[in-house]
């Protein structure tokens, strides 16, 4: 008996799960949309701040701080075409 009953109650909490999965993905995606308009808005401030801490961590010591910037702006607009 006790089986029967976990059985019937099954489909509802999978409905429920997936009810709850849907709603966290949807925050998710607004989050991210959020989060690349303010990366788009504050593109050149945050492109100079990636090359600054770069050339202070002497990460890319063989590429002056130009090429630096051109890569990094490269890099997004790769991200906005999605290649």
């Amino acid at each position: 008996m006790q089986r029967e009953k976990n059985i019937l109650i099954e489909p509802a909490t999978q409905k429920n799960r997936t009810a709850e999965l849907t709603r966290n993905e949807a925050q998710d995606g607004a989050a991210a949309r959020a989060g690349w308009r303010t990366c788009v808005k504050n593109r050149t401030l945050l492109r100079e701040e990636w090359v600054a801490r770069i050339a202070e961590a002497q990460l890319l010591t063989a590429m002056t701080q130009e090429e630096i910037f051109a890569e990094a702006t490269l890099g997004l607009r790769q991200l906005r075409r999605g290649s």
